[in-house]
């Protein structure tokens, strides 16, 4: 859709981003287009890049993307006419390749050469209710908790994955702790709103997992592929049926929100909240749970903020502000680093063992004959839940396999025929999507179908599932997983 909506496309060579960005990066500082007097307060690094990006000019960058250097060199000095109102977007999804935070690391770089942080139509920095005062929501339960020793199965914090983010986590890990049993043995799973066998690359890696363990709970509101898989099953009420918990949502003008209840649950269901305190109270843990209820839960969320429960009957959300929130861009921006700026030499990459400027690997092309496998999100769906939906499951019932027209003409695939996909981790049939509108060295599916729970009778067997194809490898620095790291070969089925 995106590039539907683009005054330019370009078709890159997949997995070359990186190689893009380094060649934009040698441009600007070559004829230094970059924001000097943001860049000079609040960069540190600059020499270092300079010299980093030097031989990565746009020439370099058009044999490894495809994308002409005099292209490159054209969309740079553009860009640079409207600094610092300009953005280049980091994306949604964090999670494609091995290198990523590398990725990621280089479009943030853009933006700060740029100077188009704290600024408006540029970047800003969430900001919370404590910028004008306000005290924020408590979260679902009482956070004086007793601390553990006992080490993380995903290896956070660890020499394996020392930088990744705790709260998220590094979840594709779960099937090789369950089958290592390293650092320790897992015997049970509950599985909230996260569904292992559709979302975990390596389908067949993870079921090897499920099945060694003694207890799987899922707490849904579908019938997953993960609550056909457990155990016990615990549903939970749908958005419509329940009142939820409170939001908050910074940004800027920090807010909060609350969604509440529309109708009444038509079957035995109960909101999420309330199934970990009942939980918790049969495991004697109920002290961090002080509710009994939704509606107890909410209010003393709100304890101290100045805001009631009525306060949001209006509009579904309070503002602490009406005022829209920017840092001083000459004192007063908050940078979470040692030096308090944008550190282009990362002294949080370099202590944990990282370059902060490695030498960027070429992408050889696939192997004969295969593709690189690539997957991303439609509108109409979420993730891998809304696939049995009645409604979203006519407008989009199954996947198809984008393929390239010279590719498919060369393996005489038209639109619309099944076709056979297969890695080294599974195979599966599927519809092909013939189109100008893929790099001829991929394939392209979206995420979030190959259902194979049966009681989904609508999303049963329609399409394949990505997870079931692709690779289990992560990104050692970020922890995200490398899941366009897996190469597939496409026959037609006769």
């Amino acid at each position: 859709i995106t590039a539907t909506k683009a005054h330019r496309y370009w078709m890159i060579r997949p997995g070359t981003d990186l190689a893009l960005n380094y060649a934009l990066i040698h441009v600007i500082l070559k004829e230094n287009l970059h924001d000097a007097p943001f860049v000079n307060r609040w960069v540190l690094g600059l020499d270092e890049l300079r010299e980093f990006v030097r031989p990565y000019t746009p020439e370099w960058a058009e044999k490894e993307t495809g994308i002409a250097a005099a292209e490159i060199v054209a969309l740079a000095r553009e860009i640079s006419q409207d600094k610092p109102s300009v953005i280049f977007h980091f994306g949604y999804r964090g999670a494609n390749s091995t290198t990523e935070i590398y990725l990621r690391r280089s479009i943030m770089i853009l933006n700060a050469l740029m100077g188009s942080i704290e600024v408006k139509g540029g970047y800003f920095f969430k900001k919370g209710p404590g910028e004008v005062g306000g005290k924020m929501a408590r979260k679902l339960t009482d956070q004086d908790l007793p601390k553990t020793d006992m080490p993380r199965f995903d290896k956070v914090g660890t020499p394996e994955f020392p930088l990744p983010d705790p709260s998220h986590g590094v979840g594709q890990i779960l099937p090789n702790a369950i089958l290592s049993e390293d650092p320790y043995p897992i015997r049970a799973l509950i599985a909230y709103r996260f569904d292992p066998l559709m979302s975990i690359p390596d389908t067949s890696r993870t079921k090897r997992a499920l099945e060694k363990l003694d207890l799987i709970v899922t707490i849904d509101i579908n019938y997953s592929d993960i609550a056909w898989y457990s155990d016990v099953i615990l549903p939970e009420s749908i958005y419509l049926e329940r009142l939820d918990c409170i939001q908050q949502a910074n940004g800027l003008k920090p807010q909060m929100f609350l969604r509440q209840q529309a109708v009444p649950p038509r079957y035995d269901t109960r909101p999420g909240a309330i199934i970990l305190k009942q939980l918790a109270e049969r495991m004697g843990i109920d002290r961090y749970f002080p509710y009994a209820t939704m509606e107890d839960l909410v209010r003393w969320q709100l304890e101290g903020t100045g805001f009631s429960m009525e306060d949001f009957q209006a509009k579904g959300f309070v503002s602490y502000t009406d005022k829209q929130i920017f840092w001083d861009r000459n004192d007063g921006l908050k940078f979470k680093t040692p030096s308090g700026k944008i550190e282009l030499v990362s002294s949080l990459l370099e202590q944990a063992g990282f370059e902060s400027f490695p030498e960027y690997a070429p992408v050889a092309p696939p192997p004969e004959g295969q593709y690189q496998f690539t997957t991303g999100r439609c509108a109409v769906h979420t993730h891998v839940s809304t696939q049995n939906n009645p409604y979203l499951n006519e407008i989009f019932p199954e996947n198809a396999l984008w393929i390239n027209s010279l590719e498919g003409a060369k393996l005489g695939i038209q639109n619309g025929d099944l076709v056979e996909v297969a890695s080294s981790h599974g195979s599966g049939r599927i519809k092909a999507l013939v189109t100008d509108f893929i790099h001829p060295e991929a394939v392209f599916t979206i995420h979030g179908f190959g259902h194979e729970a049966q009681l989904a009778s609508r999303a049963f067997n329609k399409g394949v599932s990505d997870a079931m194809l692709q690779e289990n490898i992560s990104d050692q620095v970020g922890g995200s997983p490398a899941l366009h790291h897996t190469f597939v070969n496409v026959r037609k089925v006769k």
